[in-house]
């Protein structure tokens, strides 16, 4: 995973600060804009930090060999729905609840 970290056109419309998954761009877009310093490695948290409610749910995804938020982030939806016997829809909800986490949205102007 990785984060903008600076404004650049790109096709995707990815901004500044926004996450990128691995898969997202081609490895050698990534390498380019890696070696342009517009990206960066994002070194993610444990589930179980996140918040009350994502400790039960990182018990739950270690069955299938989750740990971090990077982790579930690139999870393959229908095999970690399977082995934790929960629907696709659920792990999709999970996986980007954990990217908001790392990518919080911005309060709007006068809030």
């Amino acid at each position: 995973m990785y984060r903008m970290t600076k404004q650049a056109p790109l096709q995707t419309g990815q901004k500044y600060g926004d996450i990128i998954r691995d898969g997202e761009l081609s490895p050698g877009t990534i390498q380019a804009l890696l070696a342009r310093a517009i990206l960066v490695r994002v070194s993610t948290p444990p589930l179980s930090e996140l918040s009350e409610c994502w400790e039960k749910r990182a018990r739950k995804l270690n069955k299938a060999g989750i740990v971090t938020v990077e982790d579930l982030a690139q999870a393959n939806v229908n095999k970690t729905a399977k082995v934790v016997s929960l629907s696709p829809r659920t792990i999709r909800r999970w996986q980007q609840e954990a990217i908001d986490y790392l990518n919080p949205k911005k309060p709007k102007k006068g809030k």
